[in-house]
């Protein structure tokens, strides 16, 4: 590691009803085989957002 971060990005396909319901197609990820040694502290601002339920606007 030459001192910068390192990223890792998860992609998946999920299909999209027109009344809201959503499904994942593709397989889960493999735990304990996908982990992180970071976290977000769950006093931020961001944790809150990630941590909130999404509406879908009708």
């Amino acid at each position: 590691n030459t001192g910068q971060a390192v990223v890792a990005q998860f992609k998946f396909t999920a299909l999209v009803g027109t009344n809201g319901n959503a499904t994942r197609i593709t397989s889960s990820l493999q735990l304990p085989y996908v982990y992180s040694e970071l976290s977000i502290p769950p006093e931020t601002d961001i944790a809150k957002l990630l941590a909130s339920d999404v509406k879908s606007a009708k």
